[in-house]
């Protein structure tokens, strides 16, 4: 895994965390829902979130995306330091620098 993609997880899983949704949505580079959506769906999942292990980042999917420069990161999340069965997914560019926050979800 990347350095950058590896910041960008640390990054989001930190404001998760902390509650910071605006921050996710506010720097992500396609807008495909807001903070109240994000709220919304960790709201209804038991427990609450917490960091990973270190070696989770390293346990990730990273899709290449046909024809274009960008990846799809599914990366597990943590609540009540046990992995969760929900996966967060990122749309993230390093070319570009940038990433889109896409989904939580359930896999």
């Amino acid at each position: 895994m990347s350095y950058f993609i590896r910041q960008v997880l640390a990054s989001i899983v930190s404001n998760l965390i902390t509650g910071n949704y605006g921050a996710i949505i506010e720097a992500s580079a396609v807008k495909r829902c807001s903070a109240e959506d994000i709220s919304h769906e960790l709201s209804t999942y038991p427990g609450v979130m917490t960091d990973p292990p270190e070696s989770a980042y390293e346990d990730l999917l990273v899709i290449d995306i046909d024809d274009s420069t960008e990846q799809l990161v599914h990366f597990d999340l943590w609540f009540d330091g046990n992995k969760a069965d929900l996966q967060l997914l990122v749309l993230v560019n390093e070319t570009l620098g940038n990433y889109s926050f896409w989904d939580i979800l359930v896999p």
